[in-house]
């Protein structure tokens, strides 16, 4: 007599193979349903109990709430007012990396702003921060994706959930800076292809510290290659035409940023670690430069 195969039993379900997925509470998370449930409860939670707190605290003079957009916003008013989305000050000599009121980015972040920039700060710091929330949840549900993830409303809500609870998430939607942007730059560069290529360009024309990845788009394929020329032409050729004086005016400013001091108590990156422990120029400013 023949014996058939068995088949493998379902991690999640019982048999000799499922291990804790035998212990009720457990084997209830294989239903797709209740995950789902469950997911979508922790995201509406998440969501109310976070933003109640950051509407309490927004209030707060000392609780720095869009501090970092707040230059953003800034200097997207400067560039309608004067052309240019830089102080004087940082045309004149070096540019410390630590400080207020000082917009440090390429050009094409401020031009992003100008829609908002005749709104109050307060209305545009708002905006701001749903396009940050949504720019990391999108990031989260491409990983996914890229982890094989199939699409279905239980990927959506985790991806929300996951957001949720990252304490960096929090910081980014509460300081306003432009961390949820590259997060999604970065993203794109682990799925490879033409959306490395795009996410590479991109996230360096907004913040120069995706320029890292750029030297691996040389071995991500032609796709890769081709996609990041594209965008950087496209983008740069757009906003050169747009703001002229800009760009000039970026050509002083990136070098004295790289003259400048960013030796300060809390700053852990390689530049300035590399250059407590004794390592000389140019090597410090250049690691600077490709992680500001």
């Amino acid at each position: 007599m023949s014996s058939q195969p068995v088949p493998p039993a379902h991690p999640l379900q019982p048999g000799p193979a499922a291990g804790l997925a035998t212990v009720p509470g457990v084997r209830t998370l294989a239903s797709p349903r209740f995950r789902l449930v469950l997911a979508t409860t922790l995201a509406i939670l998440g969501a109310l109990i976070l933003g109640a707190a950051m509407l309490r605290q927004a209030s707060q003079p000392a609780g720095q709430f869009a501090i970092d957009f707040g230059d953003y916003h800034g200097a997207a008013r400067a560039l309608v007012e004067t052309g240019s989305p830089y102080a004087a000050e940082m045309l004149a000599g070096p540019v410390d990396a630590q400080g207020l009121e000082r917009y440090r980015y390429p050009p094409p972040l401020a031009q992003l702003l100008l829609p908002v920039s005749g709104l109050p700060m307060g209305t545009a710091a708002a905006i701001w921060l749903a396009f940050q929330a949504l720019a990391m949840v999108a990031a989260v549900w491409l990983a996914l994706g890229a982890a094989g993830v199939p699409r279905h409303g239980e990927r959506a809500a985790w991806s929300v959930v996951a957001c949720l609870v990252f304490m960096p998430v929090f910081d980014t939607l509460w300081k306003g800076n432009v961390s949820g942007f590259v997060a999604l730059a970065v993203t794109l560069v682990a799925m490879g292809g033409a959306a490395a290529g795009a996410g590479a360009a991109g996230g360096t024309l907004l913040k120069i510290v995706p320029g890292t990845f750029l030297p691996m788009l040389l071995v991500a394929g032609r796709r890769a290659v081709l996609a990041a020329v594209a965008t950087a032409a496209v983008v740069v050729g757009v906003s050169v035409v747009l703001s002229p004086a800009a760009w000039a005016d970026y050509a002083t400013v990136l070098p004295n940023l790289l003259g400048g001091s960013a030796d300060y108590a809390t700053n852990l990156a390689p530049a300035t670690l590399l250059g407590r422990a004794g390592v000389p120029a140019p090597l410090p400013d250049l690691v600077r430069v490709l992680t500001m």
